[in-house]
């Protein structure tokens, strides 16, 4: 058999072992679309957004193409070619995907065909496989692709350059573990000071210019009142507990309504996980760099601390003042009360600075600012704790 030829000559390299299980892998998922194509669910005669074709015609058509690939990458000649159309496979699904998501948010995701509504409580665990798989086959078959390559021109290098080379790597690898031991610290302990302080506290030693001393008082979540963090997540984030760290719908929507406009697309996109990666290990302004830590660190948070844990330092760490840290902090800067006096009028006030805090004036505010306030009032009415206990329903009279 020719495979076991194959297997034998290679003594079964990793490239066979990769090959092999991805085209497992794309088996099962050719054969869950051609067995739900197969059913009656209402959703396969809907018409698919990019395809324009019904979802049913969609399923048959990919499910065929995915198992058409999966026996080319087990009986085909050439390795090249395999791993080849392995990333042009993966390139497809990341662009229909993508697609997908700019065009017709919320539209189901048939990548398993009807398969997740019979397994509905293994969704997540579908959705991770199915993710996992894409990355594995474009990433995998990427580097079989390259490797080659660079292999041949790292024997080509001279030894001193391999030295730096290696320096490098080392240097950089050290680089991105600073912020997961960072993140993990901060889960752990309270921090005493933030990024901002710190460069504010550095600025004025270089330049010798004066600097407002920095007030941070820390507060644990029980301590904080629970209009407050209402408040802070009706102003701020209203999807903090359903998203990962990033708010893609409302990312979206910026970016169509910029180009519906015609202009570059503004702040105002980034969650309270964001912000507090901001807020707590980097600096304020606008530039790719931040931008590009803030995500990293952003996706570190996301995955190493709890939503709860992520709320609290945000509301210890923010702004609300010209050097003036934290809602205990904030609360006596700007009504001279500790925070757990918070009214609910006064916690909307003070949530209400949060987006330009050196700015905005409570005492005098702007017409915008008491619109501002005005849409936090409303909308924290729509605001739920997870921790908080739903409140019972009073009995029904008797007869209904």
């Amino acid at each position: 058999m020719q495979l076991s030829a194959l297997a034998k000559r290679s003594r079964f390299c990793p490239a066979v072992v990769y090959l092999l299980s991805v085209a497992m892998l794309l088996a099962l998922t050719a054969g869950a679309k051609l067995l739900s194509a197969t059913g009656e669910a209402p959703i396969l005669a809907l018409s698919d957004p990019i395809l324009r074709l019904t979802n049913r015609a969609v399923l048959i058509g990919v499910g065929l193409l995915e198992l058409a690939v999966a026996v080319y990458v087990v009986v085909g000649q050439s390795r090249l070619h395999k791993h080849l159309v392995l990333v042009w496979l993966s390139t497809n699904f990341i662009a229909y995907r993508a697609a997908i998501w700019w065009l017709a948010p919320g539209h189901p995701c048939l990548c398993l065909g009807t398969l997740d509504d019979k397994l509905a409580g293994m969704k997540g665990v579908l959705d991770w496989g199915l993710g996992t798989l894409v990355a594995t086959m474009f990433f995998g078959s990427l580097s079989f692709l390259l490797l080659p390559h660079a292999t041949i021109a790292w024997c080509g290098l001279d030894q001193r350059w391999r030295t730096h080379i290696k320096w490098l790597a080392v240097l950089v690898g050290s680089l991105l573990l600073v912020p997961p031991l960072q993140v993990g610290f901060a889960g752990l302990h309270q921090p005493g000071t933030t990024g901002p302080i710190l460069l504010r506290r550095l600025d004025g030693r270089l330049t010798g210019a004066a600097q407002p001393g920095a007030r941070l008082i820390w507060r644990s979540l029980e301590e904080v009142p629970p209009d407050f963090l209402k408040a802070v997540l009706a102003a701020e984030d209203e999807h903090f507990f359903d998203h990962h760290g990033f708010d893609w719908a409302k990312l979206r929507s910026a970016l169509n309504q910029a180009a519906a406009e015609g202009r570059t697309p503004r702040g105002g996109t980034s969650t309270m996980t964001q912000q507090c990666a901001r807020s707590l290990f980097l600096w304020q302004g606008r530039s790719w760099v931040r931008k590009a830590l803030e995500a990293y660190y952003t996706v570190w948070m996301e995955v190493l601390l709890s939503k709860q844990r992520i709320l609290e330092l945000y509301v210890n760490v923010a702004e609300f003042g010209e050097g003036v840290y934290g809602v205990e902090a904030g609360a006596q800067y700007r009504f001279g009360i500790p925070a757990r006096h918070l009214t609910r009028d006064r916690a909307v006030q003070l949530a209400s600075v949060l987006p330009s805090p050196k700015k905005w004036d409570l005492k005098a505010p702007s017409e915008r600012l008491r619109q501002h306030q005005a849409n936090i009032s409303r909308r924290i009415e729509l605001v739920r704790l997870p921790w908080e206990s739903t409140p019972e329903k009073p009995p029904l009279p008797d007869g209904e």
